[in-house]
């Protein structure tokens, strides 16, 4: 009995010399002979929270591996005499470039160079600077250009009318080709792409309104 409380008291006197770090429990001495060393504490770096990105990136990561699953387990029991086949949007297929300058290279083998950083070689001779071709994205060859009009002038300017018959001047780099006359080589946005003034955009919510109303 008497061993047992010897044994207690000496763990009790060497655990008074000592206070323990609360998060990694590294014991600092608090005795006077320790050396200056004795208060060093080394710095705890606090795990850091998984950001935002992070747990996006992993709640799609796990639903994409799903879905690549389904998908492999459906073409695998699809019957042999069944063909599957992607259909994509048409505006996918091909793209519409702006010409940045027309030069020669080596043997006089003339290339354009577009205003996305493309190279083209063995182009159409009536291709000219800012024309806009079509380039089949495939193939990457050019199945159509739209030529721009040239008028005389200080400033190349032009002059442009919307569907609703607003007209306006701007000059040419602001101007992008997207179609031949009246019909359009890639999908417009909602309205044809044409912007309404405050007024117009209030009458049109306050037809809409009465539409809904009636």
């Amino acid at each position: 009995m008497e061993k047992g409380k010897a044994t207690e008291n000496t763990i009790t006197r060497s655990l008074q010399n000592f206070d323990f770090h609360l998060n990694r429990n590294i014991p600092k001495s608090t005795r006077n002979t320790h050396s200056t060393l004795r208060s060093s504490i080394l710095p705890i770096e606090k795990p850091k929270p998984p950001s935002l990105v992070g747990l996006c990136l992993g709640v799609v990561g796990k639903h994409f591996e799903d879905i690549i699953e389904d998908l492999g387990d459906i073409a695998s029991n699809f019957p042999a005499d069944i063909k599957v086949k992607l259909f994509r949007p048409p505006d996918i297929e091909f793209k519409l470039c702006k010409v940045r300058s027309v030069q020669f290279g080596q043997k006089g083998i003339p290339y354009i160079n577009t205003y996305d950083g493309r190279t083209i070689r063995y182009l159409d001779p009536l291709i000219k600077a800012n024309d806009t071709i079509k380039l089949d994205l495939e193939a990457q060859k050019i199945t159509d250009f739209m030529s721009r009009e040239k008028h005389k002038g200080s400033f190349e300017t032009i002059h442009v009318q919307d569907a609703t018959g607003h007209e306006f001047a701007t000059r040419m780099g602001n101007i992008f080709t997207i179609g031949k006359g009246s019909k359009p080589w890639v999908s417009l946005p909602k309205g044809k792409g044409i912007k309404l003034s405050i007024i117009e955009e209030a009458k049109k919510r306050h037809a809409a309104q009465v539409g809904a109303a009636a």
